[in-house]
């Protein structure tokens, strides 16, 4: 993978031409994301799972494959602090689009129209975020396995048994949530829906590779930092999947469904730890001092998230849209911020 790195940066005109590769993929990922979306309104019509099941399950995993990969490829590369910071700056920035789309949208007030199970797993995701971050502070972490051969930590395996269990609960309590207004797709089988469903989850894996390798490549040639602003950069283009989709989902009033997919596509960054852990041989990553480094933006994500909560169980009590914009509006500022006195902390390479 590193000779492939080492070719991208080498490419003809001082690694410019990344940019124009990075932009032609970012525009096969958005149109791949949206033709996900669109085959994913056949499960929801034609299916028993309801439209929140599936937005949390599986949009969520195809729209999350980039972080997956880039967990998995910087474990290898032995810098889990660029995978881990990649997780973390899309959680947060997945929580700027919720906060965005709230004011987007307000003439439709959604939140007042997610179940009650959703608004609280806004206060999950967050309360988890916060937890993780407090971890990472402490930097320390027990392992088993040996060093240099196969060493998994035990706070990565927590966040993959707490991943599983989010998604049992997701089946008790949203599968059979149905939305306001429908939208089934007409004259697609069912079988063939769930064919160009996979098939187009299939084609945002190997789009997310290709990323994946052109980021990497170009913030090697420009030297910027892959903890640092390249880490911010990096985690807004591996959100291009999730948060098309959100918007889309959003867009055709599947609000259940889309806010369901970010909350699952932000476990999922989390649960996915392990497989970092696992590829990152020299002990557990949460020991590793630029893993710790990285606990203010798992700060970040985790506040804008519980301020989104709060949004949430408010909602119903809320008539002027006004008021009803000011949370999404603090979490916004708070992303901005956080971010701002991240980088002020210096603390990246």
């Amino acid at each position: 993978m590193n000779n492939i790195i080492s070719w991208i940066g080498n490419w003809p005109g001082g690694g410019f031409l990344t940019i124009f590769v990075f932009v032609f993929i970012s525009f096969l990922i958005v149109f791949s994301s949206l033709k996900l979306v669109k085959y994913s309104g056949v499960l929801m019509s034609k299916t028993k799972f309801g439209n929140a099941f599936i937005g949390g399950t599986l949009i969520a995993v195809f729209t999350s494959v980039p972080e997956l990969i880039t967990e998995i490829a910087q474990g290898i590369n032995g810098t889990p602090g660029t995978g881990i910071a990649d997780d973390l700056g899309a959680n947060a920035f997945s929580a700027l689009s919720i906060a965005f789309a709230l004011i987007i949208f307000i003439s439709n007030m959604f939140m007042k129209k997610i179940s009650f199970y959703t608004k609280i797993s806004l206060f999950l995701n967050g309360g988890l975020m916060i937890i993780i971050s407090l971890l990472m502070f402490l930097g320390k972490d027990l392992s088993l396995g040996k060093s240099g051969v196969f060493i998994i930590g035990i706070i990565p395996i927590i966040m993959a048994v707490v991943y599983i269990i989010s998604l049992i609960f997701q089946w008790k309590f949203q599968k059979n949530e149905e939305e306001i207004e429908r939208s089934p797709i007409k004259n697609i089988s069912k079988n063939k829906g769930i064919l160009l469903f996979f098939t187009f989850g299939g084609i945002v894996t190997i789009l997310a590779l290709l990323m994946n390798w052109t980021v990497d490549g170009a913030s090697k040639t420009f030297n910027i930092s892959p903890e640092g602003p390249g880490g911010l950069v990096l985690s807004v283009t591996t959100s291009l999947p999730e948060i098309t989709a959100f918007f889309a989902l959003i867009k055709s009033k599947q609000y259940a469904a889309g806010v369901a997919a970010i909350l699952g596509a932000q476990m999922f960054n989390l649960g996915i730890a392990i497989f970092g852990d696992m590829a990152f041989t020299e002990g557990s990553m949460f020991s590793d001092e630029n893993v710790s480094a990285m606990w203010p933006i798992s700060a970040i994500a985790g506040t804008e998230m519980i301020i989104l909560g709060i949004s949430g169980v408010t909602s119903k009590y809320i008539k002027n849209k006004w008021i009803y914009s000011i949370l999404p509006v603090l979490a916004i500022f708070v992303y901005i911020i956080g971010w701002i006195l991240f980088f002020s902390l210096n603390i990246f390479p």
